[in-house]
């Protein structure tokens, strides 16, 4: 009895339940999809696109770990694996790619309007979540004034750069927890299932 009593724990992550956990999280992730669209620039494909997979992964989450369904847990477990291969490729050329970008001005050379220029540095602010780190880019940028010399640029290069390193390995390092407490949940289900099913048998 024992042994049964130890296999029908839920599982948690630290004194916070897993499942309570997924739950809530799901729930605001969904609530971020939906307001993602109705921020203030004008939504594009793309933001319909992101906020529609948000939306769907959330969704999936939420209902996996509210009727814990091991098959749609077991899809956001592909998904943040999928997201986490990704990551790791971006992580060879994003941040070198994001340090060339600030440091040569290429931003000044895009045949794109100033109102354009501005949606698109929301839009992607937004997608990922670099609210506080483009305020931190922008006090650097008017901090080098606006006739930077090469020294200032190359520093606003490495400190761009070195900040993308630092948002993949969060970004993966979230990615990586959620996809273990995913894990462990699905695990606990199957665990459960098992006992019913044991216990049914004549």
């Amino acid at each position: 009895m024992s042994d049964q009593s130890i296999e029908l724990k839920s599982p948690k992550l630290g004194y916070i339940p897993i499942r309570q956990f997924l739950i809530i999280g799901s729930i605001l992730g969904i609530l971020y999809a939906v307001s993602f669209i109705s921020a203030e620039y004008t939504p594009t494909i793309v933001s319909y696109t992101f906020a529609a997979l948000t939306f769907l992964f959330n969704a999936c989450l939420f209902y996996g770990a509210l009727k814990n369904n091991g098959i749609a847990l077991g899809c956001c477990q592909k998904v943040l694996r999928f997201s986490m291969v990704l990551l790791r490729v971006a992580f060879f050329f994003m941040p070198a790619l994001a340090a060339s970008f600030v440091s040569s001005d290429y931003d000044k050379e895009l045949k794109f309007s100033d109102a354009t220029n501005y949606k698109i540095k929301e839009l992607l602010v937004d997608i990922l979540g670099l609210r506080p780190m483009q305020a931190f880019v922008d006090f650097v940028r008017k901090h080098g004034g606006s006739d930077a010399t090469a020294r200032q640029k190359f520093e606003q290069g490495v400190v761009f750069g070195g900040m993308w390193v630092v948002a993949l390995i969060v970004y993966t390092s979230l990615f990586y927890v959620e996809y273990v407490i995913i894990k462990r949940l699905r695990k606990f289900i199957t665990a459960r299932k098992g006992m019913y099913e044991h216990q049914i048998l004549p």
